[in-house]
């Protein structure tokens, strides 16, 4: 599934029925899990449970776009794509999930310049040093759930090839490897922040701090025993697991505010348009 903004001006002057289209097409697109399913289950407490509701709000997101489009004026596609805007805010991790997830919408003229002013003060606050505790305490979660994920295939990597008789196999037993990957404990999770709960405050700052050294040695131990693990098995037993730096999170907000989403944001802005956001080409748009 693709994810774009399609620039548009209204063809109707009845913006209280395009902006109540709109949302309702941001509401149906969130239940349908097609954003991801846990960024929905973690900040959507409305998510449905069943995939019959889930596919029953992905069918609902398709009609009301339709509905939408003819409400909507589009420039000419060009196969450069100059009239649509990718990447999405959604596929920033530097901003909250929550921003995230309802940034998967579309937007009426009025409303761009204040979305974009948000999200912009956001990144120039994070390059001045701002919610630095916040963005630990989501880099700990995100990459706790990713060491986890990478222990799991690591203990069923190891369980299953126990029972085979072959050199490799036998190297990792009698290194005692494979007694150290079945005795390491599960990493620990860590609860995702929510923003709006969130105080960055010093008391805040030394305990992220102590966590994060915990984890960075949590995370250490797993590498050892990783590097192990691909020095005897062969490649095709091998997994690639490269931990991201702190750091690299932080460098995405001057990525952002360098990139070209933002200059073409600015541009809605200044030509007075509106952004469309949809999975696919606007019908009209391919002349159907």
């Amino acid at each position: 599934m693709g994810d774009y903004y399609y620039r548009m001006r209204l063809a109707t002057n009845d913006i209280a029925e395009v902006k109540r289209l709109m949302h309702e097409q941001a509401y149906a697109l969130r239940q349908s899990g097609q954003l991801g399913s846990w960024l929905n289950q973690l900040f959507n407490p409305d998510y449905p449970e069943t995939q019959l509701e889930r596919d029953a709000a992905w069918e609902r997101f398709g009609n009301i776009s339709l509905q939408l489009e003819e409400l909507l004026e589009f420039e000419p596609y060009y196969d450069n794509a100059s009239n649509t805007i990718w990447p999405l805010v959604g596929s920033y991790d530097i901003f909250p999930p929550e921003w995230r997830l309802n940034a998967y919408r579309s937007f009426a003229p009025d409303e761009i310049e204040p979305q974009l002013t948000q999200w912009i003060s956001y990144l120039e606050e994070v390059r001045q040093g701002q919610h630095r505790a916040y963005l630990l305490r989501w880099f700990i979660f995100v990459s706790g759930e990713t060491l986890v994920e990478y222990w799991e295939y690591l203990q069923a990597g190891l369980k299953s090839v126990l029972e085979r008789d072959n050199v490799w196999v036998r190297r990792l037993k009698e290194s005692g490897l494979s007694e150290r990957i079945l005795a390491a404990p599960k990493p620990r999770n860590h609860p995702a922040p929510i923003w709006a709960e969130w105080q960055d405050s010093a008391s805040t700052r030394a305990e992220n701090d102590q966590l994060f050294s915990a984890f960075q040695k949590e995370q250490a131990d797993f590498m050892k025993l990783f590097k192990e693990w691909n020095y005897i098995v062969p490649s095709k037993k091998q997994y690639r697991y490269y931990p991201r730096p702190f750091e690299e999170l932080l460098a995405t907000a001057n990525a952002i505010l360098a990139d070209n989403f933002v200059v073409k944001m600015k541009k809605c802005v200044a030509d007075g348009v509106g952004l469309y956001y949809t999975t696919f080409v606007p019908r009209v748009l391919l002349n159907i």
